[in-house]
């Protein structure tokens, strides 16, 4: 798949999308009573809400859906007021007044009681706004217009998942966007800085990315990670505010639409959000009052246990039960939008795609590498997911773009690899196996951004062999900077130092909250650095005091 079908230097971004170093193996041992006896393996299309037939084209084609962001609820209003709303939602969307089948077709919804928000999620994901986005992402990357096969190259990729930030990545990531900036490292970097960002990088920012791209670190990679920045999102959804609400982007919303999209909330769904809620429909004649919009929900925190009772544990991690799981080998999962459910996996996992969701499966993996593999253009995020290393598997996940929740980690020699856009919610990490040469970490991240680590049980400490292990977190930037962190509510047990920084540590906004500690460590609870914000509120779980 190229940019479109023109014979010239553009390069292959099917290429750049899915390159990827596969490693195979595995070998199978059950737990017991987790064991279940049936599969349930669905590939799931991200689909545009559309009326009728699949292939309409225009916003007016678009039937209302049944999803609901936020809090935006029906509609109370005339059909005037409501004709107007919609109205107003065609010129700012689409530049155009909405023509007479596609005013009655949303104001009938409207007033029969079809949410809002699924009205407006309807209409963005429209084939017909994915084009003005589309269209959009070529003049500022590539400097052209798409030509027709182009246009609907990505039309097709997007109703198949691939998030506009993908579809961005590819577009720098090219060899025509290359070529456009100099054909150096150096003046990719400048480019990218300038056209993600909006502004001039300094010499060193300009040095350090040109080292990761040719010591590993894919363009495609750097990328995304530039167009998933907070930096760069805050400037998005500030520039969505001022053309749909007439004001600059506030604080919650900021942080609440940006955590949204960095954990896999497509950007029409936020713009759909904005024009659902009430602020936008009081500027245009409809709903009760309301200060502002309702932006996808901020994490919240996890009410503090007693003692160490209460975090995650085996109970309330891994499969489900009542889930009966049939028997798998390795997967290799390639579509994107895939559900795999219900598997009892003799093997391990490679993600190839975009917004992968595993559920309910065990894995049994013993590879020496990783039992779940995030390959780069690709994301996944497991559910009620089990990971037995069997001793052997080096990292358990690995290594940016995926969400773990209520998953079970046990028997490997480190946990999950923490770099880019990861969150790690309710799961119990625990039982790490020993080796002549390891240092052994539950969680360790090596740099990146956009983490998320809330509501876990890290046991670093093995009681079978009373080994405290390494660290409960590692924290630091052997591979690049890190930024944007947060770790808070987790219960920590064991380590050298249960959370340790390493002296290379490049720190920025890594703040640690309201955990609490066990007393299973060799030296210590804590043993930070200058750029990680720690304060009174991580305490003991036994005297709820602080460690500091």
């Amino acid at each position: 798949m190229i940019i479109e079908a023109t014979p010239d230097h553009r390069s292959s971004i099917e290429a750049t999308l899915h390159t990827a170093h596969a490693r195979v193996g595995a070998t199978h041992r059950s737990r017991g009573a987790r064991r279940r006896t049936a599969v349930r393996v669905a590939a799931i299309a991200m689909s545009v809400l559309m009326a009728g037939a699949a292939t309409a084209q225009t916003a007016e084609a678009a039937v209302p859906g049944s999803v609901q962001v936020g809090a935006v609820g029906t509609t109370t209003a005339s059909s005037a007021a409501i004709e107007s709303y919609v109205s107003a939602v065609y010129l700012d969307l689409f530049g155009r007044s909405p023509d007479p089948s596609g005013l009655r077709t949303w104001t009938n919804a409207l007033l029969t009681g079809t949410p809002r928000v699924a009205v407006a999620n309807s209409i963005t994901s429209s084939a017909e706004y994915r084009s003005r986005l589309i269209t959009g992402a070529y003049s500022q990357y590539l400097g052209r217009t798409p030509d027709t096969s182009g246009l609907r190259n990505w039309l097709g990729q997007m109703a198949a998942g691939m998030t506009i930030q993908q579809m961005e990545a590819g577009f720098v990531a090219s060899d025509e966007y290359f070529l456009r900036s100099g054909s150096t490292l150096s003046g990719w970097v400048r480019q990218l800085y300038r056209n993600v960002l909006g502004r001039t990088p300094a010499q060193s920012e300009i040095s350090f990315w040109a080292a990761q791209a040719s010591g590993g670190s894919s363009r495609y990679q750097i990328a995304l990670g530039f167009l998933l920045s907070t930096e760069h999102l805050t400037t998005v959804i500030d520039g969505q505010y001022r053309d749909l609400l007439g004001r600059g982007l506030d604080p919650a919303g900021q942080a609440s639409w940006v955590w949204a999209i960095q954990s896999g909330t497509r950007v029409e769904v936020v713009i759909g959000g904005i024009i659902a809620s009430d602020e936008y429909g009081m500027r245009h004649g409809i709903s009760a009052p309301a200060p502002a919009p309702a932006p996808a929900p901020a994490p919240t925190t996890t009410p503090a246990p007693t003692g160490t009772s209460g975090w995650p544990d085996a109970s309330t991690t891994g499969p489900r039960a009542g889930h009966a799981l049939a028997a798998s080998g390795s997967l290799v999962i390639t579509t994107a939008g895939a559900v795999i459910s219900d598997l009892n996996v003799n093997g391990c996992i490679d993600i190839k795609a975009p917004n992968v969701t595993l559920r309910d499966v065990y894995i049994d993996c013993a590879r020496s590498t990783t039992a779940i593999r995030v390959y780069d253009g690709a994301s996944v995020t497991a559910e009620y997911v089990e990971i037995d290393g069997n001793g052997v598997v080096s990292t358990a996940v690995g290594f940016s773009n995926y969400t773990l929740s209520h998953v079970d980690i046990h028997d490997v020699i480190d946990g999950p690899r923490v770099n880019w856009y990861v969150q790690i919610l309710d799961s119990y990490i625990h039982n790490l196996t020993r080796t002549a040469d390891s240092h052994n970490d539950t969680l360790q991240t090596t740099g990146g951004t956009s983490i998320v680590i809330r509501g876990n049980n890290l046991q670093a400490y093995n009681p079978t062999s009373d080994d405290p292990m390494n660290a409960c977190i590692m924290i630091g930037s052997e591979t690049s900077p890190l930024r944007d962190v947060v770790i808070e509510n987790n219960f920590f047990n064991g380590g050298n130092y249960s959370i340790l920084a390493r002296d290379d540590l490049d720190g920025n906004n890594i703040v640690i909250r309201n955990n609490y500690f066990g007393r299973n460590f060799r030296y210590g609870p804590y043993a930070g650095h200058t750029s990680m914000t720690a304060d009174s509120s991580n305490v003991w779980a036994d005297t709820r005091t602080s460690i500091f």
